[in-house]
């Protein structure tokens, strides 16, 4: 047992799947306890862009400006063939060889997919009804698999349609908890629902090294039904021990901060390394391996809280400004 808890520490590269799920499922209910708002779409645009676009083209710029400074702790950090436009335009995700994708903006190939969905979902929740918003999440969900199949792994991981599923298990929660019959279904079968979630969790610790990785078209519908149960799990019972851990204050931090986290880890560890590597003597490189990730975690979460407090925040109460 210990093993297969141990193991479970190579899901950590899983958390987009989780981040999938979970915007999914918040993006979808907002929209629809919103559907009949005299301002639905105007105000869920505004707010997505005051939330998103603020940092993301920050980083767009720097990633304009810094290699013309010639740096030596960013070398290698920028070399990329992604066109600037792909990521101007959040199209990033389309330019499929990732041994091309700049370290620099690597991660935002999911808020591309992110921001993709975006386009459609939203008017998908305001003119389909809920029952057959069911069929077409439901179908998209079984066709994410198999599209995943039949492309090469980096671009089963980044294209939109190949990670549909995990958005739209969500989305799927989000309809099913706001229906009552269907809520007093997953009421009822609470307890064979955490099974399951344990079930899936242990599948996912024993899951082969061989198969455990990116783009494999089987690991993320698996990591998406087990991201979703553990949402339902939390949904259902509010009460728990995990659910009153989940809403402490240091989570609560994080969560405020994740998108600038999320943005500035792969920078900052490589221009950390590159800067141990420079100042470190190579009698004693070993220490370079636990120090990059010690201080690069330090200097992210100042910066993260920097942005937020100094930045991100203007734009956040700016975007609450406008109602639905």
């Amino acid at each position: 047992m210990l093993k297969y808890i141990w193991y479970s520490h190579r899901l950590t590269w899983s958390a987009v799947d989780l981040f999938f799920v979970l915007s999914g499922f918040l993006i979808v209910g907002i929209l629809i306890d919103m559907k009949d708002s005299k301002f639905y779409f105007k105000t869920f645009y505004i707010r997505r862009i005051c939330r998103i676009f603020p940092l993301y083209y920050l980083m767009v710029l720097l990633y304009i400006i810094i290699p013309l400074l010639d740096l030596q702790w960013t070398q290698g950090l920028f070399e990329g063939r992604t066109p600037l436009y792909g990521y101007l335009s959040f199209t990033q995700n389309f330019f499929l060889d990732i041994s091309f994708i700049s370290l620099w903006m690597g991660v935002t190939w999911s808020l591309a997919v992110e921001e993709q969905f975006y386009i459609l979902i939203p008017l998908l929740v305001k003119f389909v009804s809920r029952k057959k918003l069911l069929l077409i999440f439901g179908c998209a969900i079984c066709m994410a698999p198999i599209f995943r199949f039949t492309l090469e792994w980096y671009a089963a991981y980044i294209l939109p349609f190949a990670r549909s599923d995990s958005i739209l298990m969500g989305g799927c929660i989000a309809i099913a908890i706001r229906n009552v019959r269907l809520r007093e279904i997953l009421i009822v079968n609470y307890r064979f629902i955490v099974f399951l979630f344990l079930f899936f969790l242990l599948g996912a610790a024993i899951w082969p090294t061989s198969h455990l990785s990116f783009g494999r078209p089987l690991i993320h519908l698996w990591l998406g039904i087990l991201y979703s149960l553990f949402i339902v799990v939390i949904i259902l019972n509010r009460s728990s021990n995990l659910s009153l851990v989940l809403k402490h204050n240091l989570l609560v931090w994080f969560g405020f901060r994740s998108f600038a986290i999320y943005l500035f880890h792969t920078p900052t560890r490589h221009i950390v390394y590159n800067g141990l590597v420079a100042i470190i003597p190579l009698t004693s490189a070993h220490y370079i391996d636990w120090l990059t990730p010690v201080v690069s975690l330090i200097i992210v979460l100042i910066l993260s809280e920097l942005s937020f407090r100094y930045y991100e925040k203007r734009f956040l109460l700016f975007g609450k400004s406008f109602k639905y």
